[in-house]
């Protein structure tokens, strides 16, 4: 209960209430763990990538002693995956294969093959997907979400956005919260020149952000967009765009990749 008291506070911008019911969590052992795991992820989706990394060695080394490695390797996937979409592939591809050294259940090679299929080490993530789909026949989300996911980024690595946007067609129905799914459509849409269609995939990942604050495919959504407004020449919208990624990235690492190229993307619209 209170670990969602955290969350409602985080959401509402009320550091004392937050900083209070996160004391009451960390009262728990299990508690404390759970708040590494958030504060990780909210490092990332905050382009703190250096501080993530150090939340996730000390959450992931946390769950490993306590005899929990399934829990340590979800924690380094959905790290993999952050890395990856922010450009960061080297590091990415070792934190991938770190987390299927721990474990391989289904959610983690999921996350783990999507940033290996962003890192571009397409045949691999697909190989891994292909597997889970074999050994699991009637795991829906692995035929019907994971899966077309990692082949629709494939896709775009190759520049086929007709073929990313065909993948993704049999996810469409479980489109609620997949924010890696829908990032993944919503940069298929761009590509195809589908401004419009683009716009509203981002918007629904933006929609979350009261629901999921610490996912990164928020702030990504919000640089999607701004692409999106460039491409149809609206620089007023655009500009406010990049603006507000910016303001959610205002104390991210000026070193990553992808807010290298946003910064170079926003200085051609001035």
């Amino acid at each position: 209960m209170h670990l969602e008291l955290a969350q409602i506070a985080l959401v509402q911008g009320d550091t004392a209430a937050q900083e209070r019911e996160d004391a009451l969590v960390r009262a728990n052992p299990e508690g404390e763990l759970e708040l590494l795991g958030r504060d990780a992820a909210l490092a990332y989706a905050r382009g703190q990538v250096h501080k993530g990394r150090e939340l996730m060695v000390r959450f992931s080394q946390s769950y490993k002693a306590a005899g929990l490695s399934g829990m340590a390797a979800s924690g380094v996937a959905g790290q993999a995956l952050a890395e990856a979409t922010f450009g960061l592939r080297e590091d990415a591809l070792k934190e991938a294969n770190a987390a299927l050294a721990l474990a391989r259940d289904s959610s983690v090679v999921a996350n783990a093959s999507q940033a290996m299929a962003w890192a571009h080490e397409d045949v691999k993530a697909l190989a891994l997907m292909n597997d889970q789909a074999k050994q699991r026949p009637g795991d829906t989300f692995v035929h019907s979400v994971w899966l077309p996911t990692v082949q629709a980024i494939s896709e775009l690595n190759r520049g086929n956005a007709a073929r990313a946007i065909d993948a993704l067609v049999p996810a469409q129905l479980y489109d609620g919260d997949t924010t890696a799914t829908l990032y993944a459509r919503g940069n298929a849409y761009l590509l195809a020149g589908r401004a419009g269609d683009a716009a509203a995939e981002f918007q629904k990942i933006i929609a979350l952000r009261y629901f999921h604050p610490e996912d990164s495919f928020i702030p990504m959504a919000r640089l999607g967009q701004a692409r999106v407004f460039a491409a149809q020449g609206d620089q007023p919208k655009a500009r406010t765009a990049y603006q507000d990624f910016f303001a959610v990235w205002k104390d991210a690492d000026p070193d990553i990749p992808i807010l290298k190229r946003a910064k170079a993307e926003y200085a051609k619209l001035q």
